[in-house]
């Protein structure tokens, strides 16, 4: 009985120790932003390697466009890129890309920029984001 108590009570330290450690890592995470004529741009890069997760928001800052316009837009960074073709944009005049993988290194982009060219309307306009965090 005293060996079964000893062994539940050590599987439970042992529990709270594992959770402990990994519940105070931070992941790494990366902001670049930046705004041109009609476009305001936020670009998150989150994760601890190999894993990342990236995020790129586009704010239409112009006057008003239609919410069934297509909306193209591609982009470079450090970690990669993408491109999306026919987005259109919310109520709130955003669009968003989602996106993650592997092999990113988020030491070795921080003064480094992200370059988003966006199609719209007959328009086409370069936003160039720099790193805020």
């Amino acid at each position: 009985m005293r060996l079964k108590s000893g062994l539940t009570f050590l599987v439970i330290v042992t529990l709270f120790l594992v959770v402990g450690i990994y519940s105070n890592q931070e992941r790494s995470r990366l902001v670049f932003s930046g705004e041109s004529e009609h476009w305001k741009g936020n670009f998150r890069i989150t994760g601890d390697q190999p894993w990342v997760d990236q995020e790129l928001t586009l704010t239409f800052i112009g006057p008003n466009v239609p919410l069934d316009s297509d909306i193209h837009f591609s982009f470079t960074s450090p970690f990669g890129g993408g491109e999306v073709k026919g987005a259109r944009l919310k109520k709130d005049q955003t669009v968003t890309f989602i996106g993650g993988g592997t092999g990113a290194d988020l030491y070795r982009g921080p003064d480094e920029e992200v370059r988003v060219m966006i199609h719209w309307e007959g328009f086409q306009e370069v936003v160039v984001l720099k790193n805020i965090k």
